[in-house]
């Protein structure tokens, strides 16, 4: 896994060529040329939180991809267990 940190996000994004794949790739869902079905989540409900996924294919860009995103809004600072079995 790699994990970069803002100001290396941002030095290796060039606006303008941002601006333009993504406006693409918006013209093409629009279009109905992308397959982006709707987010689906994992509940764990005893911690308040998810695992949610977000996959989408592009076929004008040659990308398949998914999105994961976790969402565990407690912390240690504020109570938050481990489960113990």
């Amino acid at each position: 896994m790699l994990v970069l940190s803002r100001s290396e996000v941002e030095a290796l994004l060039e606006p303008d060529e941002l601006i333009d794949a993504v406006g693409g790739a918006m013209a093409d869902l629009s279009a109905g040329g992308a397959s982006m079905p709707p987010r689906i989540a994992a509940m764990v409900p005893d911690r308040d939180a998810l695992l949610g996924a977000m996959p989408c294919f592009l076929p004008s860009a040659g990308v398949l991809a998914c999105k994961l995103v976790d969402v565990f809004p407690a912390t240690p600072r504020s109570g938050w267990r481990p489960i113990r079995r």
